[in-house]
């Protein structure tokens, strides 16, 4: 037996969007990816375990055979000596490499050759001809050559766009430029800048800012995303619609989640509904659909809640090891995960068990699907789509540089 049902896409890019399925039966999991076109044609002729987007005309892909990079025919360009490869910006890819001796993340070029050699705990992309590192469990940024531009000295750090980066010292957020200068902070967290503008928060509320670091007078918001073709999604009281850059209202906050905009179309989750199953069992049903930019709904879809399930047996395993990092191999479709240190989850525990609130410590602490963790103790939340929580206690008694795996999806207590 083996159940085909759940499958999550991502939108499309450059005409391209990742396909992923899990397949489960007999006791057994496994998960497959395929590239699609935009009428829905497989481009790759062949399964893989991992894929990534398509970026300066090569896409990444993990099979069982073999790693490397296609074309956007699905034609293989080159294999590398990786186990993830990343997308290609500026001529150069990062890629994590891991054997008997070391691991690491370095940066391939356009012939496979490992430009910069794996040295440091992660890496982004490159931007304005810099990308963002860890070493020593700290983040800086280095250039083309593997020299650090700018040293190593910030908890959090992220990509450059428009010349400023968006980096974290000691819980509050701000924004350096090219030489390490810091130009802005006191921000409760920030955003990288989208088309001129970058969302922040003060207190209990989101706006933007422009290039010059100054406030733009377009609203103050719940929540607020990043521009992408002129519009950003924005949560006004529990509903969320989408502004244009003069901060009108163009798309009705009427939503449960919306998305950024791209090729025209966003996604976003319409209110839940319940129906009967062939067991006459009420079941919650997610909705979904595509708008286009005057809203209308182009194509819309439900699936079935899943009910998340807390992963017990693997955050144990934290006490144990010693951990710098944790990252997350599979959330259940609609599910949420939040990590908040106990400390601060103890001054206010009913504060934190509010979806901004959680959302603000997913968007301090999240670099992809990597957790960056301290020597404390954590709560680790789960968040269903109907607001439920799961949650557990994370003892981490020693950083070390060594990576726990989560897997979301195991059994254990539901929310």
């Amino acid at each position: 037996y083996v159940d085909f049902n759940t499958f999550r896409t991502s939108s499309f890019e450059n005409g391209l969007a990742i396909v992923s399925q899990t397949l489960e039966g007999d006791g057994l999991r496994a998960f497959s990816h395929r590239l699609i076109d935009t009428e829905g044609r497989a481009v790759l002729p062949f399964t893989s375990t991992y894929i990534g987007k398509l970026s300066e005309g090569l896409v990444p892909v993990k099979s069982e055979k073999r790693t490397g990079y296609v074309d956007e025919k699905g034609e293989w360009v080159f294999t590398v000596d990786a186990n993830i490869p990343g997308e290609f910006h500026e001529g150069l890819a990062r890629a994590f490499v891991s054997n008997a001796n070391f691991s690491g993340w370095g940066f391939l070029d356009r012939e496979g050759k490992m430009r910069v050699e794996p040295r440091f705990e992660l890496a982004g992309d490159f931007s304005g001809g810099l990308a963002v590192v860890k070493k020593n469990n700290a983040f800086g940024f280095i250039n083309r050559t593997g020299a650090f531009a700018v040293e190593p000295k910030f908890d959090n750090a992220f990509t450059f766009s428009n010349g400023l980066a968006v980096v974290e010292q000691d819980g509050s957020y701000g924004y350096i430029n090219e030489e390490g200068k810091l130009l802005a902070d006191g921000f409760a967290s920030a955003a990288s800048f989208s088309e001129g503008l970058a969302a922040v928060r003060t207190d209990d509320k989101y706006y933007y800012i422009n290039n010059e670091l100054k406030p733009v007078s377009i609203g103050q918001y719940r929540y607020a995303g990043r521009f992408v073709e002129g519009k950003a999604p924005v949560q006004i009281g529990e509903n969320w619609g989408y502004i244009d850059k003069s901060g009108k209202l163009i798309i009705k906050a009427k939503y449960e989640e919306a998305f950024p905009f791209s090729n025209g179309l966003a996604l976003v989750r319409l209110a839940s509904s319940s129906v009967r199953d062939v067991n006459n069992v009420n079941v919650l049903r997610l909705n979904y659909a595509y708008i286009d930019d005057k809203g209308t709904e182009v194509y819309k879809w439900s699936v079935p809640k899943v009910l998340p399930k807390l992963a017990i047996n693997d955050i144990s395993q934290a006490a144990d090891v010693g951990i710098s990092t944790v990252h997350i191999q599979t959330i259940p479709q609609g599910c949420k995960v939040y990590f908040v240190p106990l400390d601060v989850w103890e001054d206010d525990k009913k504060i934190y068990y509010k979806r901004d609130k959680l959302g603000e410590w997913r968007a301090q602490h999240y670099t992809n699907n990597d957790f960056h963790v301290h020597n404390q103790v954590y709560m680790v939340f789960l968040e269903s789509p109907s607001k439920k929580f799961a949650s557990r206690k994370m003892d981490v008694h020693s950083t070390a540089d060594k990576r726990l795996e989560l897997d979301f999806s195991k059994e254990s207590q539901q929310p």
